[in-house]
């Protein structure tokens, strides 16, 4: 009897126990040691160190049986930073969004943009911008530039999905969809697609898709003080050439990572002519702002 009872208690333990070991052990990434790897190429299709998860796979682990507390991923320091900068550009995306994820969770800053829509480059615009990812929710104030309104406001699962604007010329309220013709009109995204990350998750997807297809080439060109991006230090990335153009003609893309935050804080987009179909600056940055409650409600838009 004493057997059975030991052997009835002892197997759950036991099974918790390893269920345990093994989920932190999968859990566990450990830290790259670059200085020991064959120096990848951007076309090679395996052996690259960029296999990384942008979230905890805690749900799994879970689901196995292990309890375990959910903790930050580990990131490389600036040296290992720049040394992806240089050789693996995806893995240098990839760790971007793993620390904006960790470390994100709204921002306050001003957008300078100037944008090709139509065939037709409008005059550059300045917008007092706030966001916040949980819900996913925006506010545009144009302080410059300002051509179909002069602020507007989506929030993701409230007024009917539909971004609400004022008008420039009106002291009233519209709502407009979110994917219509005058949010084509206004912007070649549309707010439902704002935000830092959504823009670097726009620029991974394209690199990994032109690297499957070997057609990835990218130049780093060093770190640099950017005075669009309000003088922060950048890591510098460009991609060209293209095999082909791609969304709106796109043959050209230079992007700006600030080396402190690895915020991509700035992105040019140009097509085979050279000529600009995007220019994008966040400057101002104010991380994880406490907005007041009526920040994303119509009464901002008064």
């Amino acid at each position: 009897m004493r057997r059975l009872l030991l052997l009835v208690l002892g197997v759950p333990g036991a099974a918790i126990l390893l269920t345990t070991l093994l989920a932190l052990a999968w859990l566990h990434e450990p830290k790259a040691d670059f200085s020991k790897r064959t120096e990848p190429t951007l076309h090679k299709e395996e052996g690259e160190p960029d296999d990384i998860p942008l979230e905890n796979p805690r749900p799994v682990a879970l689901a196995v049986g292990a309890w375990i507390l959910k903790g930050p991923l580990p990131l490389p320091d600036d040296k290992k930073m720049e040394e992806l900068a240089k050789k693996n550009p995806i893995a240098f995306l990839k760790y971007c969004l793993r620390r904006y994820d960790q470390t994100v969770q709204g921002y306050e800053c001003t957008l300078t943009k100037q944008e090709r829509i139509g065939g037709k480059l409008h005059p550059s615009e300045t917008i007092s911008v706030k966001f916040r990812e949980e819900p996913f929710s925006v506010f545009f104030g144009w302080q410059k530039g300002e051509r179909l309104a002069k602020k507007a406001l989506y929030v993701r699962g409230e007024n009917d999905n539909q971004v609400v604007i004022r008008p420039v010329l009106l002291p009233i309220t519209v709502r407009k969809d979110p994917e219509g013709d005058d949010a084509k009109k206004g912007g070649r995204y549309p707010l439902t697609e704002f935000g830092i990350k959504i823009g670097t998750l726009r620029t991974l997807a394209a690199w990994e898709t032109a690297r499957k297809n070997k057609a990835l080439h990218i130049e780093y060109l060093g770190q640099k003080k950017v005075p669009e991006a309000g003088d922060c230090v950048c890591y510098v990335l460009k991609r060209k050439p293209y095999e082909k153009p791609e969304e709106d003609g796109i043959s050209e893309l230079t992007i700006y990572v600030d080396k402190e935050t690895w915020l991509q804080v700035g992105s040019t987009v140009k097509n085979a002519d050279g000529d600009i179909l995007g220019d994008y600056w966040f400057r101002d940055l104010k991380l994880n702002p406490e907005f007041k409650p009526d920040t994303f409600t119509e009464k901002s838009l008064k």
